[in-house]
């Protein structure tokens, strides 16, 4: 709030008279992005000052799941907060973490930018891509992580440079959905994969611009060798391809709760068969908001990132409802997490449902129950997205020769209509 106290926004809720955190959530109501899209709009337009006074650098943008896309300031000291972080983490952990990453390198699969319709202001695109176009060891080329390239056309670019490295030791695909996107794409255009690979120039036929086109193929060289020993292994078929054609690869790196348990389970019984499937972080485009310290899909909240109240899920509807802090919440119970951070996001509801399973020391450990935007909603029942997941798998259970992919779900009124009650 110090920090801050000169921005327009900070004088406009006069920041200078908070004292605790008390008088701060007395006096600040809680928002969501159309409450501070006035603001992010003038920083888009070059004012600075607005609701940081660090410079802003960049806009993570959303990826949409519950609405249309937001964009989120981000800070020219964020990326040397996370690689800090990060380290401190597997130091934690007991892992070398120089030798794990710069000595070999990283598939690091991110999906495409959001495109940039606009005539100036800042870059922008996802955070995932923002953090990955600096790290030295992933196989991806820049001009494809930040390029405004479809997501089929992306993949197969992480794909061709993915697969012509030998020695890689981490898969990260950020979440279990794009993992299983990775792999499809990898086992459907193998052939033409070897053979760019093989030639060192990327399919003339791949629908992306002539300029992120000329960076690529400088970058690929020919490797005959290379294109030869991947025709062989995936000529076998895909069982277990990653430690066929990376027998240096730990694990897969990606989110596996909620939404994408169906497809971890998928990357498990294929594809990854034998590896560990894992995720280090809970890292959303509103904030960095823990790390895990267990082989399950939990993980420990960081108070250094952000200031953190939370919602009782039961008062999620109201609009300005009593929070809670850190100190206050219990195990075993569910909230919406609010959040305050040097970014500009001030008492911002996410709109993630944590449950509270464990407390490190004084810090919660929370598992990822759902998003509130994604509930069936036929009868004011308000069914979350992980019992109706549970119930596919029961019902999967059930059927004989079929296998569960993806599925979706929408209101229907089709059984009322046959008991004619509409």
């Amino acid at each position: 709030m110090r920090r801050n106290a000169e921005t327009l926004y900070g004088r406009k809720y006069n920041f200078k008279a908070f004292s605790s955190p008390n008088e701060y959530i007395k006096s600040h109501p809680l928002t969501n992005y159309a409450h501070f899209e006035p603001y992010i709009d003038m920083i888009d337009n070059g004012q600075e000052n607005v609701l940081s006074s660090q410079k802003v650098v960049f806009f993570a943008m959303t990826s949409g799941t519950t609405g249309r896309n937001k964009r989120l300031p981000i800070l020219e000291d964020y990326k040397g907060r996370f690689f800090f972080d990060a380290a401190c983490y597997y130091f934690y952990k007991g892992v070398d973490y120089w030798n794990m990453l710069a000595l070999k390198r990283v598939i690091y699969v991110r999906g495409s930018s959001p495109p940039a319709d606009r005539k100036q202001g800042l870059p922008r695109g996802s955070i995932s891509n923002y953090l990955g176009a600096s790290y030295p060891f992933t196989t991806t080329p820049l001009s494809a992580q930040l390029g405004h390239i479809k997501e089929r056309e992306t993949m197969y670019i992480h794909a061709v440079f993915g697969a012509r490295e030998r020695e890689v030791n981490v898969v990260d695909t950020f979440m279990a959905s794009m993992g299983y996107t990775f792999f499809k794409v990898l086992e459907e255009d193998w052939k033409q994969i070897c053979d760019d690979i093989e030639k060192g120039q990327i399919d003339p036929s791949l629908s992306i611009d002539d300029s992120i086109r000329s960076d690529l193929n400088q970058r690929l060289s020919p490797d005959p060798q290379r294109a030869m020993e991947l025709r062989a292994e995936f000529s076998k078929g895909f069982e277990g391809i990653v430690s066929r054609i990376w027998p240096l690869v730990e694990r897969i790196g990606c989110i596996r709760s909620g939404s994408h348990m169906n497809y971890a389970k998928l990357l498990e019984e294929k594809y990854a068969k034998g590896l560990p499937i894992r995720n280090s972080l809970y890292l959303a485009s509103e904030g960095m908001i823990g790390f895990s310290m267990s082989a399950d899909d939990s993980y420990v909240m960081l108070p250094q990132w952000n200031f953190y109240e939370f919602i009782p899920a039961e008062n999620c509807k109201e609009e300005q409802p009593d929070t809670l802090l850190m100190h206050q919440v219990v195990k075993g119970r569910d909230y919406e997490l609010v959040l305050t951070n040097m970014r500009g996001m001030y008492r911002y509801r996410l709109g993630d449902i944590v449950r509270v399973v464990d407390f490190f020391y004084q810090c919660p450990v929370i598992d990822i129950q759902y998003r509130l935007g994604q509930m069936l909603n036929i009868k004011n029942e308000k069914t979350p997205e992980s019992v109706f997941y549970d119930a596919i798998i029961r019902a999967e259970a059930t059927w004989e020769g079929i296998k569960l992919i993806d599925y979706t779900a929408t209101e229907s009124v089709v059984l009322e209509r046959m008991l004619g009650k509409i």
